[in-house]
């Protein structure tokens, strides 16, 4: 790895929580043009594209560069995950969240809490709350436990009462 290129990013990567995006993009444009496989710099340009510009296109020319470049890098999956569900592109969502499962160090609990969230998009409460119940076995973090419960709660309230007895069967 080149050590100027790898000051570059982690330059870009400060100015993005100074909130100066403007200069942070310019920095990561910079890194990609000294090497055009920098996975990270791909996902970050993705995320400032998605969140702080809106701009679909380019977050997901830049996620699909990051998982192309660097597939070991397992926020990606979340983010294009998350994009794909934004765009409505629930299947391609799925697949990409499902992929993001098998990349060590990924946090299994958000890819299944955005998973019963895309079920949920879908008005399939049962799956929803399926991976709820997964999301839930591996959550580390006694907040996000608690913002499970409050997914689960919000899905209850929409489901049938043939899907609430198909839930308590599944136990």
């Amino acid at each position: 790895m080149n050590t100027y290129v790898e000051e570059l990013y982690l330059r870009a990567s400060a100015l993005v929580t100074e909130n100066k995006m403007d200069e942070a993009l310019a920095l990561y444009h910079e890194v990609l043009n000294y090497d055009p496989t920098y996975g990270k710099a791909h996902n970050d340009l993705g995320w400032i594209y998605i969140t702080k510009m809106r701009d679909y296109s380019k977050a997901e020319y830049h996620f699909n560069l990051a998982l192309k470049y660097s597939p070991e890098l397992p926020f990606v999956y979340l983010h294009l995950g998350r994009l794909y569900t934004d765009k409505r592109a629930y299947n391609k969502a799925l697949d990409v969240l499902n992929k993001g499962l098998l990349v060590p160090g990924a946090d299994a609990a958000s890819l299944y809490s955005h998973m019963a969230f895309v079920y949920e998009c879908k008005y399939d409460y049962v799956k929803a709350m399926h991976f709820l119940k997964l999301a839930k076995r591996e959550v580390g973090n006694l907040d996000y436990l608690k913002w499970i419960k409050e997914d689960r709660k919000r899905v209850k309230m929409k489901m049938s009462m043939l899907d609430k007895a198909r839930v308590l069967l599944a136990r």
